[in-house]
């Protein structure tokens, strides 16, 4: 992760066309969160993505999340 200034991040959507943005965007939510499970949690499954999800909103600062887990059943709160 990086961290760009709200300036420098919209001088970058405006000058790239949403075309590529969206191309771009679908190449990297495909691959980039797969690579962090297998290297953060050796594993992809439900847990390792449950605890992504936790680190990328409570220390990325998007929102507080919050899990539970009781004999097998997930339950999630993000807060934003």
């Amino acid at each position: 992760m990086i961290t760009f200034r709200h300036e420098t991040l919209r001088a970058i959507l405006k000058a790239t066309e949403d075309e590529v943005l969206i191309r771009k965007a679908r190449e990297i939510g495909a691959k980039i969160p797969k690579e962090f499970l297998t290297f953060w949690f050796k594993t992809t499954d439900l847990e390792s993505y449950l605890r992504y999800l936790e680190l990328l909103c409570n220390y990325g600062g998007f929102a507080r999340h919050e899990l539970k887990v009781d004999s097998g059943h997930y339950t999630q709160n993000i807060i934003l």
